[in-house]
């Protein structure tokens, strides 16, 4: 059976409503923004990088922070910045930790790996100004993304060693089918990126990794999922895998906001 891969990628085709997301995702992140503005626990626009969109905000708990959350958002490495997710922090915040949430550079600009490098170093710089333990969290290509910053020889000994646990929400390990499809065009992958830029077939660090998708998912990012799993379980002992009943690929990112959400909870667990 031939595959159409554009099909496979093609999560808003299949979820009803996702037009407006984009518009509920600004505008519930706007909201959360001027909340902690006005009570004082955020910092916007902090620079990690010198490229226009190397930075990244701070929401900060009401209480004594328990350590920071990174958060890396999706979009096929082309759309959104950290504004359309302030909201995520929400859940965190509430559970009594702080939330970094990064923009990085898009295609066709730059290339998937030059994205990698660039969440290499807001890791990296978020783990120089802050103190205590770091969670990661990424969905879709920011699951990739952090995904791909697991691999060995990727971040330095002192931010890996501070990571306690690290959540991909469906996320994509194995680019070689985005090779075949549209979204090349902007990508504009190589045979060889496909490789280096691919965490299944590279090698993980020893951190506890929960790789989560929705149930109700296009069955290419439950195939991923199940994929990375198989591969690094076999490397690394410290690898989950969770299928969330009733959640597609939005709806299961969006729990973030919950504190006492089932991804929430096995985030700062």
């Amino acid at each position: 059976m031939t595959i159409n891969w554009n099909d496979a990628y093609n999560n808003m085709g299949y979820i009803k409503g996702s037009d407006q997301m984009p518009n509920y995702w600004a505008s519930e992140a706007s909201k959360y923004r001027e909340l902690a503005l006005s009570a004082g626990n955020c910092q916007l626009d902090l620079r990690y990088g010198s490229h226009e969109r190397q930075l990244y905000d701070v929401f900060e708990p009401a209480s004594t922070s328990k350590g920071t959350v990174v958060l890396v958002h999706g979009g096929y490495w082309m759309k959104f910045d950290k504004s359309y997710w302030s909201h995520l922090a929400k859940g965190a915040n509430l559970q009594g930790w702080t939330v970094a949430i990064i923009s990085y550079p898009l295609a066709p600009e730059v290339h998937i790996s030059e994205i990698t490098a660039s969440v290499t170093a807001a890791i990296e710089t978020i783990a120089a100004k802050t103190q205590g333990h770091l969670r990661l969290i990424g969905h879709s290509a920011g699951g990739h993304l952090i995904t791909r910053n697991m691999c060995s020889n990727v971040l330095t000994d002192d931010a890996s060693s501070r990571i306690e646990r690290v959540v991909s929400v469906s996320g994509l390990y194995d680019l070689s089918e985005l090779y075949n499809t549209t979204l090349n065009e902007n990508l504009r992958l190589t045979e060889s990126e496909v490789r280096t830029e691919s965490p299944s077939f590279l090698e993980p660090i020893n951190v506890p990794m929960d790789f989560w998708v929705g149930a109700e998912e296009r069955p290419e990012f439950i195939r991923q999922t199940r994929l990375i799993t198989e591969v690094w379980s076999s490397k690394q002992s410290n690898i989950r895998n969770i299928f969330e009943a009733g959640k597609e690929h939005f709806s299961v990112f969006d729990a973030l906001s919950d504190a006492n959400s089932n991804l929430t909870q096995a985030l700062l667990s």
